[in-house]
């Protein structure tokens, strides 16, 4: 018995160069190729390692760009978050970002993750401005003390007693300004933490000049900060860094559902 020849199908130079275009074309694609007909013999080996090299693409590109933007996402979030407890500015961490975001594969992902992008550029803009922002708020107030106050001062201490019976004592510009700028009340703020039993003004040697005490002046320390948020709001400085900083939290959330959305799709999990 004479066994039968088969003849390999024929592929012109013409059909052979349109699958090459098609294999290229699907690596950047879904894999949409498992549903080619299998009658498409010389199709099929194209289509099977167009697949394979994507799946190798999509696991370097989690793990060399949307794992590591998870995690450094996460660390400013936690940053953000921690900040509220005294509203004060946050303490950005950027370098391992941004070393990312300069990366090759990244600007050949980027469009892929414009939450992300959004997140960074709101911080560059708190961290930027932070400075004109401080200066303001302490311009404010100072100017606010002689004029609602009557006092000579350049800034203002808050002071009380914790929980534990403890004083405490919250000055100037590391706990005071931020506040302002944050557009929140320090007396509320801080009587979160501690019982507020004054407010003191201070000078340039930081030493206190006059002391507003609570409840007995309430009033007039209501009137005084309603005067310097006043101010604040209409500042340029501190309404650009306040508007980026109050942002910051739902572009947080809005970059890690991005990212974990791409890591998903990279794992083919949907």
């Amino acid at each position: 018995m004479v066994a039968p020849v088969v003849r390999p199908l024929g592929v012109s130079v013409v059909s052979a160069s349109i699958l090459v275009l098609i294999e290229q074309a699907f690596l950047g694609a879904l894999p949409t190729l498992a549903l080619a007909a299998t009658f498409v013999g010389p199709f099929i080996p194209l289509a099977t390692g167009a697949w394979s090299r994507r799946k190798v693409l999509s696991a370097a590109d989690t793990q060399y760009v949307f794992e590591p933007l998870y995690d450094e996402i996460f660390k400013n979030k936690d940053s953000i978050l921690g900040s509220e407890t005294y509203s004060n500015i946050p303490m950005f961490q950027l370098n391992t970002l941004d070393e990312i975001r300069r990366g090759a594969r990244y600007s050949l992902l980027k469009d892929r993750v414009s939450e992300v992008e959004a997140f960074r550029a709101s911080i560059e803009v708190a961290f930027t401005g932070q400075a004109d922002a401080k200066r303001a708020a302490t311009r404010i107030i100072r100017e606010t003390i002689g004029a609602e106050l009557g006092e000579n001062g350049t800034t203002v201490a808050f002071r009380g007693r914790n929980k534990d019976g403890g004083s405490s004592s919250f000055e100037g510009d590391m706990w005071v300004t931020p506040i302002l700028i944050r557009g929140r009340d320090p007396r509320l703020i801080l009587g979160a933490h501690m019982e507020v039993e004054s407010m003191a003004i201070m000078d340039r040697d930081n030493s206190p000049t006059a002391t507003l005490t609570f409840p007995k002046d309430e009033a007039k320390y209501r009137r005084f900060w309603q005067a310097v948020e006043a101010k604040a709001k209409e500042d340029r400085d501190i309404r650009k860094c306040r508007d980026a900083l109050d942002r910051l939290l739902a572009l947080a959330d809005k970059a890690q559902s991005q990212v974990i959305k791409e890591i998903r799709k990279s794992r083919g999990i949907f």
